[in-house]
């Protein structure tokens, strides 16, 4: 959380300062709110803790130490917001409830596990990027192995992001993003190689960024429920109706890259929309 100087939005001189420190005993890799729980913040480190706070006090809640190596991110469950999940170079994806310091259940993967993340439609399904190229979904309910899983990208994946709950957005190495169907994604992998499901379940794949060896950040818009996020390829970009008519309805994907910028996507153009240099 930050404050502004005062003199205007951002100070007089464009100054923000922090309203609160917590302090860690290792580098932080992610950090994440609780929809539910307004002061509730957790967090991942380079030793592999991962950490409950309570924004309010400063302090600590409940730490959880059975990772083994960095852990690279953490996400609450918007349906479920008791629980979290966290994921590591240990090769794991664990399951957490800020009741218990153990953890709930624990997912294998073979390889590093790089970024996680929680449905925002269903309290059973979350995705995970490995750095084995692969994108995993899970059923929690059915932990011993992945509902589906994809090979679609030539790099480890860093990031997967939900765009709703039929979409999911993966960054890698490779200098890419991709959108998914995760119908698709979910039906093909029942049936068909790694590289077929790929084919099929990938809805289109956005060029311009410059990512090879950093993780440079991902977050999306997915819009409101029930509007759609994409206009086809081609299409433009859909604004709302109700309210402002600048209000754009979402599918929007915004990513850094090694180039010392900002990128913004959106669904319906492979091409960055806009961008912005800090040089």
């Amino acid at each position: 959380n930050g404050a502004a100087a005062p003199g205007g939005p951002g100070g007089a001189d464009g100054i923000v300062y922090p309203v609160l420190e917590l302090s860690t005993r290792s580098r932080l890799s992610c950090v994440a709110w609780s929809s539910y729980v307004k002061a509730h913040l957790a967090s991942s480190d380079h030793e592999g803790v991962v950490t409950l706070w309570d924004a309010n006090t400063g302090g600590e809640l409940v730490q959880f130490e059975e990772h083994s190596k960095r852990a690279w991110a953490v996400d609450f469950s918007r349906l479920e917001p008791t629980r979290l999940v966290s994921c590591s170079d240990d090769s794991t994806v664990k399951l957490w409830s800020v009741h218990d310091e153990g953890s709930l259940a624990t997912l294998q993967l073979h390889a590093n596990v790089c970024s996680v993340q929680f449905s925002p439609e269903s309290p059973h399904l979350l995705a995970c990027g490995c750095a084995n190229y692969r994108t995993y979904l899970f059923d929690l309910r059915k932990t011993a192995q992945a509902l589906a899983y994809v090979q679609g990208h030539r790099r480890a994946v860093s990031y997967v992001r939900w765009l709703g709950g039929e979409q999911l957005v993966t960054a890698s190495t490779d200098n890419t993003l991709k959108l998914w169907s995760v119908p698709a994604l979910a039906a093909a992998s029942s049936g068909e190689a790694p590289a077929s499901a790929a084919s099929s379940a990938c809805l289109t794949t956005y060029t311009g960024h410059l990512n090879q060896r950093n993780f440079i950040g991902l977050a999306v818009l997915p819009g409101a429920p029930g509007e759609s996020s994409s206009t086809g390829l081609g299409g433009g970009v859909a604004y709302g109706s109700s309210g402002s008519s600048s209000r754009p309805l979402g599918g929007y994907m915004v990513c850094g890259s090694e180039t010392n910028e900002v990128c913004v996507y959106h669904t319906s153009m492979p091409v960055p929309l806009a961008a912005h240099s800090f040089s």
